[in-house]
């Protein structure tokens, strides 16, 4: 059942269940031919992945692929949830809330382009952000030692981190 973007966007209405449901019975099969592989970005050892820089084939788009194995993510959301109680990181939420936040439009999320599956691994395809994750972005500005100068340099992107937080909260979520 596909989700349509009014239910979506009920105030007060979207929980787990509902974030979950973006991707529930959505998966594609994996086609190996759709994406020629560029280059591995970075390598998980948590939890035996990697994220892939890839272009697609028939447009020419540079993407990012999180490449996961089933043995970590498990067939579904339910049964990583069972297996992984109280894991901290979990990769169909991952997934689904990011198909969700592009449903109702949020403007500070990654393109989703799909959730893909073969018979080892998860393939969570999502557009490229350049300069890495944020994480990885802060590292490599080569920024002063903590003090005012720190501080100044972080500033824009601490203001536009707290605009894009404050707009989550505008969507209720529960």
């Amino acid at each position: 059942m596909a989700i349509e973007k009014a239910e979506v966007l009920q105030p007060g209405k979207v929980d787990d269940i509902m974030i979950l449901r973006c991707i529930d019975k959505h998966l594609e099969p994996w086609d190996p031919g759709k994406f020629e592989v560029v280059a591995t970005l970075q390598s998980c050892p948590r939890n035996a992945g990697q994220v892939r820089l890839v272009q697609e084939r028939s447009t020419g788009r540079r993407l990012a692929v999180k490449r996961m194995p089933l043995s970590w993510t498990c067939k579904d959301a339910d049964a990583f949830r069972f297996t992984y109680p109280s894991e901290t990181e979990v990769p169909w939420m991952d997934m689904a809330a990011t198909r969700w936040l592009n449903l109702v439009g949020f403007q500070h999320c990654i393109d989703f382009r799909g959730v893909f599956r073969d018979e080892d691994y998860i393939a969570f395809v999502m557009g490229l952000a350049e300069g890495g994750d944020l994480f990885s972005f802060v590292d490599a500005m080569g920024l002063p030692v903590p003090g005012p100068a720190l501080e100044e340099a972080l500033q824009p992107i601490a203001v536009e981190f707290l605009f894009a937080v404050a707009r989550l909260h505008r969507l209720e979520l529960r």
